[in-house]
C-alpha cells in the first residue's frame, strides 16, 4: 500500500463527515506523510506507521464531534439532543416487542428443526435396525408429567401422526423422586418408550422426509437470520445518523 490508497480508503472512511472536513483531515495526513518521506523515511515505513484507515478515520469523527460538542454546547443544543434521544427511546421501545417476537419466531424455528432432525435419524436408525421399539431415559426434572406427590408413578401414551398415518405410539412413564438414603434423595426418572406402527420402507421414508425439512427450515432460518442482522445493523446505523444530525 502506499500513500495515495491509504488516503482513498481514509477518505471512504470519512465519507460521514462533511466535504470540507474531510479535504482538511486528507490535507493534514497527506502532508505529514510527505514530511516523513521527505526527511528520508521510507514510504512503507510512514504508511506501517500510521494506524489503519478505519481506525484513523474513527479517531478523526471522535475528535470533530468532541470539538463541537465543546463550542456548541448550549442549552438549546441540549435541548435538541435531549428530544433527539427520547425520541429515539419512544421508537426503541415501540420496536422492542416486534423484536423480541422476531426472535422468538427465529428460535422455534432452529428448535423445531433440531426436533425434526432428531426424530429422521430415530425413525431412519430404528428402521435400518428392524426395531420396533425405542426407549430413552430421562432425568425426571428434564420431563415433568404431572404432580408426583402422591408417591404413585404416572403413564401417559401419545401418538405420533404425520401425512395423516399413525408413525409411532409414545409411552412416557415418570416416577417421582423417592428417598435414598438418610440425607439424599433420587432425582426420579422418566422413561420414553417409541412403539412404531410403521413398517420398514415408510419409515425411512418418513425419516428422510424429516432430515431433509430439518435442514431446509435451518437453511430458511439462517437466511432469516443474516437478514435480520443486517436490518439491525442498517437500524443502528439510522439511529446514529439521527443523533449526528443534531
Amino acid at each position: 500500500m502506499n500513500t495515495q490508497i491509504y488516503l482513498e480508503q481514509l477518505g471512504q472512511a470519512l465519507n460521514s463527515l462533511q466535504a470540507a472536513q474531510r479535504d482538511a483531515i486528507l490535507s493534514a495526513v497527506k502532508a505529514d506523510c510527505e514530511q516523513k518521506i521527505a526527511g528520508g523515511m521510507p514510504e512503507q515505513d510512514v504508511i506501517s506507521s500510521l494506524p489503519a484507515p478505519e481506525i484513523l478515520a474513527k479517531r478523526k469523527i471522535l475528535e470533530l464531534s468532541y470539538r463541537g460538542l465543546k463550542t456548541d454546547f448550549s442549552l438549546p443544543g441540549l435541548a435538541r439532543w435531549a428530544l433527539a434521544l427520547g425520541g429515539l427511546a419512544m421508537a426503541n421501545f415501540a420496536l422492542f416487542v416486534p423484536a423480541i417476537t422476531w426472535l422468538s419466531i427465529l428460535f422455534a424455528g432452529f428448535i423445531s428443526a433440531l426436533m425434526m432432525y432428531g426424530s429422521g435419524v430415530m425413525l431412519t436408525a430404528s428402521a435400518v435396525s428392524g426395531n420396533q421399539q425405542f426407549k430413552l431415559d430421562l432425568p425426571a426434572h428434564m420431563l415433568q408429567l404431572g404432580d408426583h406427590d402422591d408417591g404413585r408413578s404416572e403413564v401417559r401414551h401419545g401418538q405420533i401422526i404425520a401425512g395423516g398415518s399413525e408413525i409411532a405410539v409414545v409411552a412416557a412413564t415418570s416416577v417421582p423422586a423417592q428417598p435414598a438414603a438418610e440425607n439424599a434423595q433420587s432425582d426420579g426418572a422418566t422413561k420414553l418408550e417409541f412403539t412404531f406402527r410403521q413398517s420398514v420402507m415408510p419409515r425411512i421414508s418418513s425419516g428422510v422426509f424429516l432430515i431433509i425439512l430439518s435442514f431446509l427450515t435451518a437453511w430458511c432460518m439462517t437466511k432469516l437470520s443474516a437478514l435480520s442482522w443486517r436490518g439491525l445493523v442498517a437500524y443502528l446505523r439510522w439511529n446514529r445518523k439521527v443523533l449526528q444530525s443534531v
